[in-house]
């Protein structure tokens, strides 16, 4: 887990790099690797739950005692993962192999082609921030105009 996560971080500061030195080519190639990076952190997870599990708190409440197993499984902070990272990582898991292929290019070309900014967060095929659509006023004069502006994307499903 250590090593994967050290390949995503250094990807994500190759990229940084990228970016400052306007080598789009190597930007895309730096958030590539983050994505499988992220995807193999997912893949990890899922399998010590299924394994070893994953760490609790606490212990026996009732006896004031706490039982340790000879190897306990470390937490997500333990391992430097935060909750976020964790939550996209299981995503990019639970898709299947050609459609974790076919996504990555698929997005490599959009952002070749420059209708997408390289952007370092993948998105996932059915999951994709909604878009509001901007009326336009009829012609007049107003005193007053509200705007309440989406301050958060939400999850929906285009399947």
């Amino acid at each position: 887990m250590d090593e994967v996560k050290d390949i995503r971080d250094k990807s994500e500061a190759m990229r940084h790099y990228a970016r400052q030195a306007n080598n789009k080519e190597l930007e895309i190639d730096c958030a590539e690797i983050r994505y499988r990076a992220e995807r193999r952190v997912g893949e990890l997870l899922v399998e010590q739950k299924e394994t070893v599990g994953l760490a609790k708190g606490g212990g026996d409440t009732s006896t004031g005692s706490r039982v340790v197993p000879v190897q306990e499984p470390l937490t997500l902070a333990e391992a430097g993962i935060d909750k976020k990272l964790s939550m996209r990582s299981q995503k990019l898991a639970a898709i299947s192999d050609e459609d974790f292929e076919e996504q990555i290019e698929d997005w490599r070309t959009r952002v070749e082609v420059g209708t997408e900014r390289v952007i370092t967060s993948f998105v996932i095929k059915g999951i994709r921030p909604t878009r509001h659509v901007v009326q336009e006023l009829p012609s007049g004069f107003f005193d007053l105009i509200y705007a309440d502006p989406p301050w958060r994307y939400q999850v929906t499903d285009r399947g």
